[in-house]
């Protein structure tokens, strides 16, 4: 490799050969390695934990260079590297244009046959010292691009990296192979600098990912959870993908301006994700994702999941913030918020195609908000988009100020076949463009054979699809009559993208979806019927643990079976997640004038009726001004909030409690019930929407609200009661009043 040969590395042992590897068991014979570019093709073997901390600034020799990889193979053997710190100066190497590339314990390996494995790095810390002055592009704590060869079963656990372009937790970029890895550090742009001019489209922080920033090859099975920002480009595992991800994950937080995704920042060329979901926050400017920041339009998207939430200026969506790739057998439970336009439970703007797909997510924001897609556009010129949404669903609720739609905020031009929306739609100005199915349906293409729920959303108006009640829309046979392909019919066809589980008045899942017990079983009247097909379609396919009971798994099931296994399993009977009598307080929080005690049965005397003289169950309840009226300058709003509720376990999620309330009408005074997943970013359960009658009990009543997709297997879900005075002309009234809260659910 070189003219002269250096003096050979003194190791902990062996030959450097695959039977015979470089023993490495101390902090300096680590440092050899980097000392020893003859050596960069040999075999190692790490047969102690080794600290790094004596190596400070950019003392500790790096192994690789761009010219020169490291082609060989190191086995990490299970043990760790700890304090590996290095900070780029800018001296290290002549850089062209400005740039200073590939940095990380091992800077550059290329070689088909490399291997890295059974690694893990502690607390590494690798940035650009705040005097270098050149762009540093290609950094990760593991390696600063691997080009060929592979990585597996390594780990970065905590520390940080900070660069300007391509930069990951494990690894900068990545053209090779990279299974069975996780990072849980800081991955982030660098301190501001005094740094060259470069081309312009350059001249950003940008492919900023949890464990690489950009990835050309395949990664699988790999996972991330720290913290991750940047300019452009950004996403919780990767940043900017053109390669293979599969079986994936991120739990990782995810903020930046543009093109953001809670797994991938830009999902482009022929790149594909598959089986792969993320659950953290993921916030923005423009196109922003739950879980991909873009798809574009030669990209695929296959069984995936985001169950978050995401908040933006513009362009936003639970799975997706813009689409022109292919999407199948995809959902999202995230929330939305978005400030402007272009909101979706799945996608903020498409112009790809998706199928089989559905979103259960509260979304909100002003124009072409929409529960499945917020605008579905085709686009004709140097670029063909022709959208097309077929066989799939939107069941969160929707808001929004104009063009709004239970699955589609504005469609122009694109082809919707065989779609549903059971959700609340609600405009937030009079005359606003809304739809139960479509807002504003634009160009020659009907939306067919499309339905949504006129009861659910509170909408008999579309342009596009039929209303039709709830009771119709849980019938198999109309859909059938529409061309629906079912699983369960033998004469419909044969893509099966659809099922009703047992004819139960339920509405419509997709084929993929996973069964549950309560979807078809009536725990109050279950019959042969439905055990039978519980058997054949969810026992089978299902491991159960070694101390379940043992099942006969046949069309011959008796009851007693069924109530062994929902005894066991806890399906079909709904249980409590939290209860409070209020006999004493459980330290809920309060603002305003919402207090914890014994009301005093005053107030009334004008308008509506007095607070009630005890709890309805004991002395105690939560309310607003316990001593009588609320006060009627503008003012708020106050809440009492409650949670967070670990709902994991649980679906069909339901809120009860008693009430004794009186409020004005809704233009004056606002009361209301919201949810939120993380404290901070709330979705509506109810709120008193009337402008011409107040509302006055005079009686305590029971209440139960079904907090649906929105709560269902949320790990912190909150709860809050608000009231607001929005006007100095409003009616002084006595408030809410609240006692014996539970949160129940089917487990």
């Amino acid at each position: 490799m070189f003219l002269t040969c250096p003096v050979r590395a003194q190791y902990g042992g062996g030959s450097g050969t695959v039977e015979d590897p470089y023993l490495i068991d101390t902090a300096e014979q680590m440092n050899t390695i980097g000392a020893e570019p003859n050596d960069w093709d040999k075999h190692f073997k790490l047969v102690a934990d080794i600290d790094l901390k004596d190596f400070g600034g950019s003392s500790f020799n790096l192994i690789g260079s761009g010219l020169y990889p490291f082609k060989g193979v190191f086995d990490g053997n299970g043990h760790t590297i700890s304090n590996l710190t290095y900070v780029v100066t800018g001296n290290q190497e002549p850089a062209d244009d400005g740039i200073i590339e590939f940095f990380g314990l091992f800077r550059r390996i290329n070689d088909p046959n490399a291997v890295i494995k059974d690694l893990s790095l502690v607390n590494p810390d690798i940035r650009p010292a705040s005097t270098c002055q050149k762009w540093v592009w290609g950094v990760g704590a593991l390696a600063g691009t691997l080009s060929s060869g592979s990585i597996s079963n390594c780990s970065i656990e905590g520390g940080q990296v900070q660069a300007e372009r391509m930069v990951g937790g494990l690894v900068g970029s990545n053209s090779g192979t990279i299974t069975d890895c996780y990072t849980t550090c800081t991955v982030g742009p660098a301190e501001q600098r005094s740094l060259p001019p470069l081309d312009g489209k350059f001249e950003r922080r940008e492919s900023f990912g949890g464990l690489a920033g950009f990835n050309y090859g395949e990664i699988s099975n790999c996972h991330a959870t720290g913290k991750v920002t940047g300019e452009q480009n950004v996403g919780g595992l990767v940043g900017e993908t053109s390669g293979i991800m599969i079986s994936s994950w991120s739990g990782s937080d995810v903020s930046g301006d543009a093109v953001i995704g809670g797994l991938v920042g830009n999902n482009t060329m022929t790149s594909k994700l598959s089986h792969c979901y993320a659950t953290g926050h993921v916030s923005g400017r423009n196109i922003i994702g739950g879980l991909v920041g873009t798809c574009r339009s030669e990209a695929s998207i296959d069984n995936c999941y985001a169950t978050g939430s995401v908040s933006a200026e513009e362009n936003g969506g639970g799975l997706l913030g813009s689409n022109d790739g292919t999407l199948s057998e995809c959902y999202s439970t995230a929330f939305v918020f978005i400030e402007a336009n272009n909101a979706g439970g799945l996608i903020g703007d498409n112009s790809g195609t998706i199928r089989m797909s559905c979103a259960h997510g509260h979304v909100s924001g002003k124009k072409y908000i929409g529960g499945l897609v917020g605008f579905n556009r085709k686009e004709e010129g140097a670029f063909n988009y022709d959208p097309v949404v077929t066989d799939s669903y939107a069941r969160g609720s929707v808001h929004g100020e104009d063009f709004v739609g239970g699955l589609i905020g504005q469609n122009q031009g694109g082809t919707v076949l065989r779609c549903y929306s059971t959700a609340k739609v609600t405009g937030a100005t009079a005359g606003s463009w809304i739809g139960g199915l479509v807002s504003v349906n634009i160009g020659d293409i009907p939306v067919e054979n499309s339905f949504w729920d006129t009861e659910a959303s509170g909408l008999t108006r579309s342009e596009g699809g039929e209303g039709k009640t709830t009771a119709e829309m849980q019938n198999m046979w109309m859909y059938l009559s529409a061309g629906w392909d079912f699983a369960e019919a033998e004469f419909d066809g044969t893509d099966d993208a659809w099922r009703m589980c047992c004819g139960r008045p339920i509405y419509p899942k997709l084929a993929w979806e996973q069964m549950l017990v309560g979807d078809f079983v009536d725990p109050e009247g279950v019959d042969l019927a439905d055990l039978a097909f519980l058997a054949e379609q969810w026992l089978q396919t299902v491991a159960l643990p070694c101390d379940a009971p043992d099942l006969t798994v046949d069309a011959q099931v008796d009851i007693e079976d069924l109530e062994l296994m929902m005894q066991y399993w806890g399906h079909g009977a709904r249980q409590v997640i939290f209860e409070a009598a209020l006999d004493e307080t459980p330290g809920f929080t309060i603002q305003g004038q919402w207090q914890f005690g014994i009301p005093a049965g005053l107030g009334g005397a004008e308008y509506g009726n007095p607070d009630p003289n005890a709890g309805y169950t004991g002395d105690n309840v939560y309310g607003v001004n316990l001593q009588g009226d609320y006060p009627i300058a503008a003012d708020g709003p106050h809440y009492l909030t409650a949670g967070p509720f670990d709902c994991r376990l649980y679906r069909d999620v339901k809120l009860q409690f008693a009430r004794w309330l009186n409020t004005d009408e809704a233009d004056y005074v606002r009361a209301t019930i919201e949810l939120a997943t993380d404290g901070t970013r709330w979705a509506p359960v109810w709120e008193h929407e009337d402008t011409e009658a107040d509302l006055a009990d005079d009686t305590w009543q029971v209440v139960v609200y079904s907090l649906g997709a929105m709560a269902d297997r949320r790990e912190s879900l909150y709860i809050r009661w608000g009231y607001e005075v929005k006007d100095n002309e409003a009616w002084p009234m006595s408030g809410w009043n609240i006692d014996d809260i539970k949160l129940s659910g089917i487990r």
